[in-house]
This record gives C-alpha cells, structure tokens and sequence, in this order.
C-alpha cells in the first residue's frame, strides 16, 4: 500500500507559489513525490526517477501543461476553474490518464479501462474507486487519522503507481477547491 505525507516545511517545493508538497511511500521506501499548485489546480509528480504533470485538458493554449507549469512557477497564477478534465502526463507527453469531474468525483479513464472514483459522503475525505457500472469499491483514498494530512492509498496493486498517486492528487485538489470555496 502506498501512503502520501506532507513534506517537512524546510523541504517543501519554493518553485511553485502556493503549493503543498507531499512524499509518497512504498512501505518505509520514498519513492517520489507529489506536489499541488493549490489556486490553478495544477501537479507535478516524480515516480522512481519518472516525471509527470497534471493539469487540465486546455491548461497552456500556446504549449500544453509543461508550459502552464511553467507559467506558474513562474509566478504566473491563474485562478478559476475550468470544465475540462484533469490530466496527467508523463515526461514526453503522453497522456497516461483523464480524469473528468461528475458530481462529488470523477470518471476516469486509464490504460484503456473505464474507473470512478467517488467521494464516501459530503462530510468525509475518503475516496473510493469503484468499476464504470458497478458499485463494489475496488479501493479507496483515505487520511491515516480525523485531523491528519497523511492518505493511505489502498488500490489495487496491478493499477500502475503513477495513477495511484494521481487519484491522491484527485482527492486533496478537490478537497482543497472546496475548502477555499468555503472561505469567506
């Protein structure tokens, strides 16, 4: 099982402007980490040496999500939410998996397989991926404690890593949307 955990604050990302960094875990092994551009809605994600992004299907008109990420490590901060899906990429491009929003989560698509993955009620920040038609919970996304910023990623091993730890990404992008949306 894979778990996500906040960085330390001295070692968090200073490229990205508002934005939280997470280390992901293999057992006791760091194998990468994970990190949200908390007001675009935006990632970078670094695997057992393997780089990706995330962002959103139109994110960077002139040069695609590289050059968004670009943009805001730049400084260069969007705001606002856009309709269309969330992507991840691998470092040559490739999209790897789509993620487009439906009420309280997502339908997924990834290596040629339908998933969705559903927030388990309005007040809890667990997360379950169940078949395109099915209601039996292949796995699930959820905080180690009431009040801690740590996730356990309880999927499937035969579903590669890099979109494990994309559905944590999912996950604490949405949770984070709907808290600033909550904020007076």
């Amino acid at each position: 099982m894979l778990i996500a955990r906040p960085a330390p604050r001295k070692e968090r990302s200073t490229a990205l402007k508002m934005a939280m960094t997470f280390y992901v875990f293999d057992g006791d092994q760091k194998i990468g980490q994970v990190v949200l551009g908390m007001t675009d809605q935006r990632g970078l994600m670094t695997l057992r040496d393997q780089s990706y992004v995330i962002g959103r299907a139109d994110a960077g008109s002139s040069g695609g999500v590289f050059h968004a990420l670009v943009e805001l490590a730049k400084g260069h901060t969007p705001v606002g939410a856009s309709p269309n899906p969330f992507v991840l990429r691998d470092a040559t491009g490739t999209v790897v998996a789509v993620a487009e929003p439906i009420r309280n989560g997502f339908t997924l698509s990834h290596d040629g397989r339908g998933y969705r993955f559903k927030r388990t009620g309005y007040f809890k920040s667990s997360w379950n991926l169940y078949p395109p038609d099915g209601d039996q919970t292949l796995g699930r996304v959820a905080p180690q404690g009431l009040f801690s910023a740590s996730a356990d990623l309880d999927l499937p091993a035969g579903l590669a890593e890099a979109f494990r730890v994309f559905l944590f990404w999912l996950r604490l992008n949405s949770e984070m949307q709907s808290a600033m949306q909550a904020a007076p």
